[in-house]
């Protein structure tokens, strides 16, 4: 069975249609791009608002499934601040609803911060219908328990390997390569000299 086939039957299996999103993004055209991302893997019950405060009170009132939230929502507004306010609601049915942050801004220290609020997935703008599919189905395939812990409560931050791990990594390995080069030469020239 090829690949795509594979992936056809996966994707089959995930029902968006049991699923109810919430949309937080100031920008009405991005979240309507997302909304028929969404309705076209058959999701029905999709909603938008444009400002954390209306995302809090909307959250109040009805039930979601999945919040994706743009990270950048108003000079005094942000999806960072939205997302440590649902997880520090203790005793609410909406303080372990999956987050999925969304930004055009994928910089360390943005996704660092997503990951130390709370965010159960990180997802780049602008976003497509493969990678918003990706991000959701690691949600429902794979859910990481939720953890309160002096500092953080959100989804366990461990990955297998993170990407900025394995950058360091590889940065570190040439840096002692480099000074192991510049060992040998000194050691040379020494003996040499």
């Amino acid at each position: 069975m090829t690949e795509q086939a594979v992936n056809t039957k996966e994707r089959a299996k995930l029902n968006f249609r049991e699923l109810s999103f919430l949309i937080v993004d100031k920008d009405r055209r991005a979240a309507t791009v997302l909304r028929t991302i969404l309705r076209n893997f058959y999701a029905h019950d999709v909603h938008f608002v444009p400002s954390s405060i209306q995302a809090f009170a909307y959250l109040k009132e009805h039930h979601i499934d999945i919040i994706l939230v743009e990270s950048s929502l108003a000079a005094d507004d942000n999806g960072f601040d939205l997302v440590k306010k649902i997880r520090h609601s203790s005793f609410e049915d909406y303080q372990q609803i999956p987050i999925i942050m969304m930004t055009a801004d994928a910089s360390e220290g943005n996704v660092r911060l997503a990951r130390d609020q709370g965010v159960n997935e990180f997802m780049v703008k602008p976003v497509s219908p493969k990678e918003t599919y990706e991000h959701v189905h690691s949600l429902i395939t794979r859910p990481r328990d939720f953890i309160e812990a002096e500092g953080y409560i959100g989804p366990d931050r461990r990955r297998k390997v993170e990407f900025f791990e394995r950058e360091r990594r590889k940065d570190n390995l040439k840096k002692m390569a480099e000074a192991e080069s510049e060992s040998r030469t000194e050691t040379h020239d020494q003996v040499t000299g």
